[in-house]
């Protein structure tokens, strides 16, 4: 399941753990950075980079961090933007 959203703190890692059973694994890729953006048209973007998005983790302590890596964004003219992957597992 691909979701488009932005996740602007723990609440909604939170709520997709709830969702999770018991050693299920969850696929998460956000832009890659340490800001967050406000469009003008209210939408809100949160940039995560390996610390941030730890801490982030680490607020849910049934959640571990199987994997993080670093891709660059594949879309023409984008290939100086990066997004942060990351496979977790609920304990």
């Amino acid at each position: 399941m691909k979701l488009g959203i932005s996740m602007p703190s723990s609440s909604l890692l939170s709520k997709l753990t709830t969702a999770l059973i018991k050693d299920g694994v969850m696929y998460i890729s956000v832009k890659y950075g340490d800001q967050e953006i406000k469009r003008d048209d209210g939408r809100l973007f949160n940039y995560y980079n390996d610390d941030t998005f730890l801490k982030l983790q680490e607020k849910i302590e049934n959640l571990k961090v199987l994997k993080m890596w670093k891709t660059v964004d594949v879309r023409q003219n984008r290939e100086d933007e990066y997004w942060l992957n990351v496979l977790m597992r609920k304990k």
